[in-house]
């Protein structure tokens, strides 16, 4: 039955339809009270809809359940960005990095837009992804141009945080 509500989970958070959709979370997480995979989505669906701290409740309850964490420590990761707390956005993606660096670098982007949603995180989120491009190197998200118009975007007295 867990599976089920999942998938209406899904669906309903599809359709816009988010009270439904925490519900059937819920249900999955009722049914199979040892399900990481539930609360993963639970708390996915958290991130999405800017409500971090459950996301994080439940991201704590599921990695106490899970063996595969890389999940986890994505939504983590995407709900400390959310909280505007770069320090732990990046710890969490460096855990994905270390578990599977070819998948955390198509996540980096991903993690990194829950800064560029809020005005008043643009200087956490260059400060963030500098870091990153400390860990990860050279690719094409780093160049030079992206971290110039993220600057750009950043109050000025804001700006001598992220040099």
């Amino acid at each position: 039955w867990h599976s089920l509500h999942i998938n209406l989970g899904l669906a309903y958070e599809g359709l816009g339809k988010l009270d439904e959709a925490t519900d059937h979370f819920s249900q999955a997480i009722k049914y199979d009270a040892f399900s990481s995979q539930a609360l993963v989505f639970r708390a996915a669906y958290f991130n999405r809809h800017k409500q971090y701290d459950k996301a994080k409740k439940d991201l704590e309850d599921s990695l106490r359940l899970a063996t595969e964490k890389y999940e986890i420590f994505k939504q983590f990761a995407k709900a400390h960005a959310g909280l505007g707390d770069w320090e732990l956005a990046f710890k969490y993606t460096q855990d994905c990095f270390n578990l599977d660096p070819g998948r955390a670098k198509g996540d980096i982007v991903d993690i990194s837009k829950s800064f560029w949603e809020e005005s008043t995180q643009y200087a956490k989120g260059v400060q963030y992804y500098l870091a990153l491009r400390r860990l990860v190197g050279p690719t094409d998200i780093w160049n030079e141009a992206n971290i110039k118009n993220l600057s750009s975007r950043i109050a000025p007295e804001s700006r001598s945080q992220v040099r």
